[in-house]
């Protein structure tokens, strides 16, 4: 039976297969299965997580980081990361940032979120978004430069100025849409009539221009 490997001292490993490589120090701690750690008080709790970290945590199953993650906690089934974690926490099932993009002060919690946050929040499933941009929904897209807080499920590609996005489309591509749009600038469009009202293009009641 293999037992666990340890490189360097103070750290603790319960479980089995599991393995701290040669540059962890400070007090670290596996609990599990088949985990792998590499960093400074970085710690595991479950089965097969790979951490490569300082001051973070995995907790659950499959969880990986593949550059530094430092002072963040992963959380769940799957999450997978492949640029670095600064300060953020991450709660669910497959989600990631591929590519090599970082997440720094972020939140992320739900299924399949793909991410590349600086001091942004994603919630739900199937969401992209970046930078410092809020996303909370089904399959939305929350990508521009300046902050957008974009709701509901799959909206229209952002476009620059608009600061909140309420999404109702159907799915991804064709089937986006949204129903509510406010810009930087005041501007408020609904783009599709609400009884007498259409904003965005105004004309009389009863022309839908």
């Amino acid at each position: 039976m293999k037992m666990n490997n340890i490189h360097l001292l103070p750290a603790l490993l319960l479980g089995m297969l599991s393995t701290l490589s040669a540059a962890v120090t400070g007090d670290s701690l596996n609990i599990g299965t088949s985990n792998v750690l590499t960093g400074t008080t970085t710690s595991t709790l479950g089965y097969h997580n790979t951490l490569y970290s300082n001051y973070s945590l995995a907790v659950g199953y499959y969880n990986a980081t593949s550059v530094l993650a430092t002072s963040s906690l992963l959380m769940g089934t799957s999450n997978s990361f492949t640029g670095a974690l600064t300060d953020t926490l991450v709660i669910g099932y497959l989600n990631g940032a591929s590519g090599g993009n970082a997440n720094a002060q972020s939140l992320v919690v739900g299924y399949a979120n793909s991410t590349a946050l600086d001091s942004g929040l994603v919630a739900g499933k199937y969401n992209v978004a970046t930078k410092n941009n809020f996303a909370l929904g089904k399959g939305l897209t929350a990508n521009t430069v300046d902050p957008i807080v974009v709701l509901g499920r799959y909206n229209a590609t952002p476009v620059a100025g608009q600061v909140l996005v309420v999404g109702v489309g159907t799915g991804a591509g064709s089937g986006a849409k949204n129903g509510f749009e406010v810009y930087s600038d005041g501007t408020v469009k609904m783009p599709k009539r609400q009884g007498d009202l259409k904003m965005g293009i105004f004309g009389p009641a009863g022309a839908d221009n």
